[in-house]
């Protein structure tokens, strides 16, 4: 008798066991190993449609993000309200093309494919969180940080006195590099301080350059939330110019949102 409950003992122990690590097997992988990105979440979800989900960024810690949905892609939008870091390799994002969504004052908001430009072309887009590794760091990086940070042309591609520059819906846009100043980025800031940029843009270097994404740019397909429209900076150089919205021709901007491609 005593063994027979012995052994029942040790069954309910065991069963007790299993429950609890099943328990906390779901409760790690639903709070460290959730949906990370957008196509993780439509791959899981085929019917989702476009809109504002929640995502978790490998640590446990959750944002919110807008998923624009296509049929074999999408983009992935960080809302400027994210207080947590965001992993940019955990998204999957493709390292090709962004689309660059901007406001006006007016509240009309527009989409800007963004590329390498043609001759440059493999060379891969990096998207980075609060760092600028291989590339140049921001301006205003000291007072609005954290940042999002879209890196065109690398150090060692950026700093020849050649051909560079950036391709918006489908056209080159171009300076020749002048004196081998290696800047090739656009930075968006989540500014939550609510810092004013500093006054190098009233200094240097605006171009030409510095708009020819924004004349480009064709009505939105998706309308975002303010929340998704960062401060921005856009360095191309050296003699491509230098310049953050609400200045200069980009005076009517009021901010624009990086959509990181991702592909199903």
């Amino acid at each position: 008798m005593k063994e027979a409950q012995s052994l029942i003992t040790i069954k309910m122990s065991i069963r007790k066991t299993i429950m609890f690590t099943v328990i906390v097997a779901y409760f790690y992988i639903q709070v460290c190993h959730g949906y990370h990105s957008c196509k993780d979440l439509k791959q899981g979800n085929p019917n989702l449609l476009s809109g504002e989900y929640t995502f978790y960024n490998g640590e446990g810690q959750t944002y919110k993000a807008f998923c624009e949905f296509y049929d074999k892609y999408g983009y992935m939008f960080i809302s400027r309200e994210a207080t947590v870091a965001i992993k940019p390799t955990l998204i999957d994002y493709n390292t090709t093309e962004v689309l660059v969504k901007h406001q006006r004052t007016t509240g009309k908001q527009y989409d800007t494919i963004m590329n390498q430009i043609s001759a440059k072309s493999s060379v891969p887009l990096s998207i980075q969180y609060n760092s600028y590794v291989d590339y140049t760091r921001p301006h205003n990086y000291e007072t609005m940080q954290p940042y999002l940070y879209l890196g065109f042309l690398p150090r060692g591609v950026a700093k020849a006195k050649n051909v560079q520059g950036y391709k918006a819906n489908g056209q080159d846009y171009t300076f020749k590099n002048c004196d081998r100043r290696p800047h090739s980025y656009i930075a968006f800031f989540f500014n939550p301080d609510h810092k004013d940029p500093t006054n190098y843009q009233l200094t240097c270097c605006y171009s030409d350059l510095m708009h020819h994404w924004l004349d480009t740019g064709k009505k939105a397909s998706t309308y975002l939330n303010q929340c998704y429209f960062f401060q921005i900076e856009i360095h191309m150089g050296g003699c491509g110019g230098y310049a953050v919205n609400g200045f200069n021709t980009m005076e009517p901007v009021c901010g624009a949102a990086l959509g990181m491609r991702f592909d199903i």
